[in-house]
């Protein structure tokens, strides 16, 4: 009766759940219209899990060393660059030396992106970078070196 043909469509769904779910679907003759507008959404919703990305703590980075990643904190501490150096600090959730986690700015990157220092302090940013540590650091205290993106979530 069912002039039937199976389509088997593995979809991997991220975010730590790593397995694989089969999805069989029955046509026949009269029903592609139905499984092209299934087959649509299910790639649509599963597409939303693959692009998702998590924001972590500052307290959390210890994790996800060498991830790209989004970090969220409060600047409670910054050190500008003195002079004839390039290197500036923002000390999230924690000050110096107690931090555990830094965002690393240059003075060509601040002034690319027009950010004055001193107005990031006592606020609220979310950063998106790869995680890494500075070599020499005893601490090995997690770091995202001029990151590709920085917003100020509270003006």
């Amino acid at each position: 009766m069912l002039n039937q043909s199976i389509y088997d469509i593995y979809l991997l769904f991220p975010k730590n759940h790593c397995f694989i779910t089969k999805f069989l679907f029955l046509a026949t003759n009269n029903q592609p219209i139905i499984m092209k507008i299934i087959l649509f959404f299910l790639l649509c919703t599963s597409s939303l899990t693959i692009f998702a990305q998590d924001t972590i703590s500052a307290g959390q980075a210890r994790d996800y060393i060498e991830m790209p990643m989004f970090v969220k904190g409060k600047v409670v501490s910054f050190k500008a660059a003195a002079d004839g150096k390039t290197t500036n600090y923002l000390n999230i959730d924690r000050p110096y030396p107690d931090g555990f986690f830094t965002v690393v700015l240059s003075n060509s990157y601040l002034e690319k992106q027009k950010i004055n220092i001193q107005d990031l302090n006592q606020k609220i940013i979310c950063v998106k970078g790869k995680i890494t540590t500075y070599k020499e650091d005893p601490k090995q205290v997690p770091q995202i070196f001029n990151p590709e993106s920085l917003a100020v979530l509270n003006k």
